[in-house]
């Protein structure tokens, strides 16, 4: 576990040039959900994590490394709402304001360290990137209807050309279908189109492939359930045209949200995702690995208690990381445990699921009383060799 403090919302995670974690969260202050909250960034320098507040703050949390390792947050100020970044130098954070009415930023950095956000504006969808002396923004799309929350995901591809995955409620209520849309730049200017319609529950973040072809996940309630009973769907552009597959078919998500996506340098895509029994009482982190047009999925943790937003991302070496919340949704309490997993098994914070440890134990005695067992046979065998002689 890496904190116990941390406020229920999303987690960024981002992996270093040396393949090491790097998370940052909302945290309370103390554990009673009252107090104020902070930005909390953490680290982990291949024996311990680390953490240090960068300060008040609130709304959606990202966060890229420059080629120094050095973290770069984006978030809100928790007095005005004001879209916030901040930069670690190596000795302290400098932090300034982008947007007095910005929210819920999706931060990337180009090859030259300057940080890309989009975000939104009420209904506006704007990006704004930093040019080394000042902020340039755009207007990329507006809408009579609601921009979605938190849903807004940019990436950058090789020649440093931002990519974005948005979403548009296309009703007047809450309980309205969406929209996704997709927005990228070239040389003849900004393309917008759209690439999911009746998308009624939520997506998750955008990635790129080797070729700069974008990726994506939505989830869709499933006809024949109720309640949030949705289907995962991967959607994928090949560069002529768009495909998609079925992730998860029939599963139990809470909220709005879907699938976190990473891609490897090789491009193997793998999706993680967070499913739950009918009570809610009880998470599980799910793994899927698209291999040959099929989704392979796994298990990674089982919880007793319910398990939150579950972000991916892979190492150089081809090894995952996952962040995850496990809360206690009967708790009256807003705060919960930030958790770190890794494929690599090698880190010191990897949580151990119930059934995990209750095997490792079952093993472990099997082992001790087989050794002994052993012991006790040869002690004898030996005993009736010298009877023999």
């Amino acid at each position: 576990m890496i904190d116990e403090k941390a406020a229920r919302g999303n987690i960024a995670i981002v992996i270093d040039s040396n393949n090491l974690p790097h998370i940052a969260y909302l945290g309370y202050q103390t554990v009673h959900s009252d107090s104020p909250i902070d930005v909390v960034y953490a680290s982990f320098n291949g024996t311990i994590w680390q953490t240090q507040v960068v300060t008040e703050g609130s709304g959606k949390i990202d966060l890229a490394l420059d080629s120094s390792n050095n973290p770069h947050i984006t978030f809100n100020d928790n007095r005005n709402e004001a879209l916030m970044y901040a930069q670690w130098n190596g000795n302290n954070w400098t932090i300034q304001q982008v947007d007095a009415n910005g929210r819920f930023g999706s931060l990337k950095l180009d090859s030259k360290g300057n940080p890309h956000i989009a975000y939104r504006v009420d209904d506006v969808l704007k990006y704004a990137y930093f040019n080394e002396s000042n902020w340039n923004t755009q207007i990329l799309d507006s809408s009579r209807y609601e921009l979605l929350d938190y849903q807004s995901s940019l990436c950058l591809d090789k020649n440093d050309n931002p990519h974005i995955l948005y979403g548009f409620n296309t009703g007047q209520t809450s309980n309205s279908v969406s929209t996704l849309k997709y927005a990228y730049l070239n040389d003849y200017g900004w393309k917008i189109q759209t690439v999911a319609s009746n998308v009624d529950i939520g997506f998750g973040n955008l990635a790129l492939d080797s070729y700069g072809n974008p990726h994506l996940t939505y989830a869709k309630g499933h006809p024949q359930s109720t309640s949030n009973h949705v289907t995962i769907t991967h959607l994928s552009f090949n560069g002529s045209q768009w495909g998609s597959d079925v992730i998860a078919n029939d599963v139990m998500i809470l909220g709005y949200g879907s699938a976190y996506l990473t891609i490897e340098a090789n491009d193997t895509v793998y999706a993680s995702y967070p499913t739950y029994d009918n009570s809610y009482l009880v998470g599980s982190l799910q793994l899927a690995k698209l291999t040959s047009g099929m989704w392979n999925t796994e298990t990674v943790v089982n919880a007793s208690t319910m398990v939150g937003f579950s972000p991916i991302a892979s190492d150089s070496k081809g090894n995952l990381h996952v962040a995850y919340f496990d809360v206690n949704i009967n708790s009256t309490s807003h705060n919960a445990y930030l958790y770190y997993a890794t494929s690599t098994n090698q880190l010191s914070t990897i949580p151990q699921s119930n059934l995990f440890l209750t095997a490792l134990i079952v093993l472990t005695i099997a082992t001790i009383v087989s050794s002994i067992v052993g012991l006790l046979l040869v002690s004898r065998h030996r005993k009736t060799s010298s009877l023999k002689q």
